[in-house]
């Protein structure tokens, strides 16, 4: 059985590279000049914060302080708001609160109290924080994953503990019960109410299941012929789950489903055959399933054309390539890390002629709405290879979307940019200090308001920080660390 990937996102080095798309001694509309790099001191202490998750009008998140250790806080969105919910570990030691996921009873999170690590749930206060499971039949159950959908949450005990199966919680001992015994070995999406999971019974092979919280409801919708199925990424658009799928021992072969909880509904959209791999690289097709209104984009294989951005409708003839306009047709168009924002896909893409050297390559910010006109580059950082910085966009505010670029060689630089889908509106925030973790915008928040991220000014660590889009709203909410709880 798959083990299910945590929740934490890596960025992975990219190993395949590719060079820009302008010719040699022009420079494109959309360059980037003068990315200078932050200068710092020697490291602060700092509360290191992650999981920011929004809810309602507020934001959770986990961070770090001297008093305390490491548990879970709360922001409205000003300093004095911004407070610690709950010591659940008393004391210096931590519970190190982690997999957030909001549903409609609150937040869900595991923590260790002292006693060992648990689910939990809260609203925000001290009062409203507390152990889920706490005197029901699931307290003592090895919970592998857990997804809230229809006002439950459901809970995956994989074979061969005991209880194994999959189970719903409504918050009380009463209402936390036994759905179905079966061996489920992912936890896909909700849609209208509904659960999605991979599964397969004592009797018969693997197969999508839906599930409505109820025994009754909790039924297969289609057997997979694939061979120890797994589940690279999934989304939904409107009220149709999309997922894809590759095979436990074999990653050449990738299928593109589409369901929408019925078993006519639920069909094999496309097969995308000899997908390369490459070690110690994620390669990024089909793990970027992004909805876009009533559109699935995606980054898709052939090889013909070698990684490029593809868009669905639902149907086998509506799922497609987008070719930008003006690209010569043997060129490579390496697209990743998708990010859907009013009405465009952003991404970031390299660009390469068949033959060139790979490695002589820019890193370039795009959009889409979907046609070939319609996706252009919005800028080309300047340099080659791991002499040009990463783009990767990380979230958004209003109608912008944000993105983090990162410069891998010396002297590196990261910095945070925002863009409205135009050149002229893509711009430079505020640099940061740079930084090897990885995490430096990974587990932020987006809201219409705001986008809370984990920032290092190269004064005071790595502090939660806050931005509405605009250089002069990009701060920091509070110095947890030297502030204190």
């Amino acid at each position: 059985m798959r083990h299910f990937r945590g929740s934490v996102g890596c960025l992975a080095v990219v190993l395949a590279a590719m060079a820009g798309c302008s010719e040699v001694g022009q420079e494109a509309p959309g360059t980037v000049r003068d990315t200078q790099p932050l200068s710092i001191p020697p490291a602060a202490p700092e509360s290191d914060p992650w999981y920011f998750q929004w809810a309602g009008d507020k934001v959770f998140f986990v961070a770090t302080e001297a008093v305390h250790g490491r548990e879970l806080w709360v922001s409205d969105g000003t300093s004095t708001g911004t407070q610690l919910v709950l010591d659940i570990n008393p004391g210096g030691g931590s519970s190190s609160p982690n997999q957030l996921v909001l549903g409609d009873g609150g937040l869900y999170f595991r923590a260790n109290d002292g006693l060992g690590e648990r689910l939990w749930v809260s609203d925000g206060t001290p009062g409203g924080t507390r152990p889920l499971l706490t005197g029901s039949e699931a307290e003592s159950l090895e919970v592998m994953a857990f997804a809230p959908a229809g006002g439950s949450l459901f809970l995956a005990v994989p074979h061969p503990y005991p209880g194994a199966g999959l189970w719903k919680s409504d918050g009380t001992p009463a209402g936390t019960v036994l759905l179905k015994s079966l061996n489920v070995a992912e936890l896909l999406k909700e849609v209208d109410g509904t659960l999605f999971f991979l599964a397969e019974d004592w009797e018969t092979g693997p197969a999508l299941w839906k599930s409505d919280g109820t025994p009754e409801g909790t039924v297969p919708l289609t057997a997979l012929s694939m061979s120890g199925p797994q589940v690279r990424d999934s989304e939904r658009v409107g009220g149709t789950l999309f997922f894809t799928l590759q095979s436990w021992g074999d990653s050449s072969t990738r299928e593109l489903w589409k369901s929408d909880g019925t078993p006519g509904g639920t069909v094999l959209l496309k097969v995308f055959s000899n997908v390369p791999s490459i070690p110690g690289y994620s390669l990024s097709p089909f793990e970027d399933l992004t909805a876009v209104g009533g559109t699935l984009f995606f980054v898709g294989y052939d090889e013909t054309h070698g990684p490029h951005l593809w868009k669905s409708d639902g149907t086998g003839v509506g799922t497609v390539r987008v070719m930008p306009s003006g690209l010569p047709a043997n060129w490579w168009f390496e697209p990743k890390f998708l990010l859907g924002v009013n009405g465009l896909v952003y991404f970031t893409a390299q660009t390469m002629e068949s033959g060139n050297d790979p490695w002589t390559f820019s890193y370039e910010l795009w959009r889409s709405d979907g046609t070939a006109e319609g996706t252009v580059r919005l800028t080309n950082f300047p340099g080659e290879g791991f002499d040009s910085p990463e783009c990767v966009p990380v979230g958004w505010v209003g109608s912008r979307a944000l993105f983090s670029t990162f410069k891998y060689s010396e002297p590196r630089s990261r910095e945070l940019w925002a863009s409205d889908g135009t050149v002229e509106g893509t711009v430079k925030l505020r640099a940061f200090a740079p930084d090897f973790t990885g995490a430096f915008f990974w587990m932020s928040g987006s809201s219409q308001n705001a986008f809370f991220f984990a920032g290092d000014d190269g004064v005071h660590g790595r502090e939660p920080w806050k931005t509405d889009g605009t250089p002069e709203g990009t701060v920091m909410l509070r110095d947890i660390w030297a502030d204190g709880p």
